[in-house]
């Protein structure tokens, strides 16, 4: 009788450890979006611009020198972007941060580089 309960005993101490745990069940986190590093205040002057609700007021850039950079970006747009856009006629319109802004807008949204 003693060996019988000695052997169950033991039985219950080896088994009792498969039956606990620690710290209950495990759930996966679910997966964190990229972080976006789109500067949204240069994003939509640069978007304005250039779907045209941009009022440009009197020449604030020099139109030499930003002339041969939308004549460069309106060829690097989609053929498709190319048919609704005409960035050359904005030369000398644009300060120099709408001109960055513009550039931002367009290296997002079409991966122009």
């Amino acid at each position: 009788m003693r060996k019988h309960i000695l052997t169950l005993f033991c039985l219950a101490a080896l088994a009792l450890p498969l039956s606990v745990r620690a710290s209950g069940t495990y759930s996966a986190r679910p997966i964190r979006p990229p972080v976006s590093a789109v500067d949204a205040n240069k994003y939509n002057i640069g978007k304005h611009i250039y779907s045209g609700k941009y009022e440009p007021g009197k020449p604030a850039g020099e139109a030499a020198t930003q002339a041969p950079r939308l004549k460069a970006l309106q060829e690097k747009l989609p053929k498709s972007a190319q048919k609704t856009s005409d960035l050359p006629a904005l030369a000398g319109k644009l300060s120099a941060e709408q001109m960055q802004s513009l550039e931002y807008y367009l290296g997002v949204r079409y991966k122009i580089k």
